[in-house]
This record gives C-alpha cells, structure tokens and sequence, in this order.
C-alpha cells in the first residue's frame, strides 16, 4: 500500500526522532511516565486516540473500520 506524500514525509520524521533509542521497538508509543506497557501504544490507546479524532471531525469511526476503507 502506498503512503501519501506527507504521511511518508511524517512517519521518516517520528522514525529519525526514536530511532537512536528505540533499539527496534514499537513504531508507536506512549508517553506514559509510569511506562505501562514498556512504551508500546496499546490496542485500547488506539481505539481511544481514533475514536476521539474522529469526533472532533464529526465522524464516527473506529480503527477496522479504517482499515478496512480503500
């Protein structure tokens, strides 16, 4: 699947900033200062960040539902 222009341009960004302390982890995650979790975005934490972007947009959509969208 091709990404957008921005979305390639953004995700290189994130991977250049945790890249040197990552040492391969999680492509995304948390900024949770008891580090539940060992950093990683959980499948919840998703559902809640899709979920709430959502409705700021007024659509209602869950992360499948995302995926599953062409």
């Amino acid at each position: 699947m091709a990404l957008p222009a921005p979305t390639q341009a953004a995700l290189a960004g994130w991977l250049a900033e945790r890249a040197p302390s990552s040492g391969g982890g999680p492509l995304f995650t948390n900024f949770d200062p008891l580090n539940k979790g060992k950093g990683r975005l959980t499948g919840h934490s998703l559902y809640r960040i899709v979920r709430d972007l959502g409705e700021k947009a007024g659509v209602k959509v869950r992360p499948h539902g995302l995926r599953a969208r062409r």
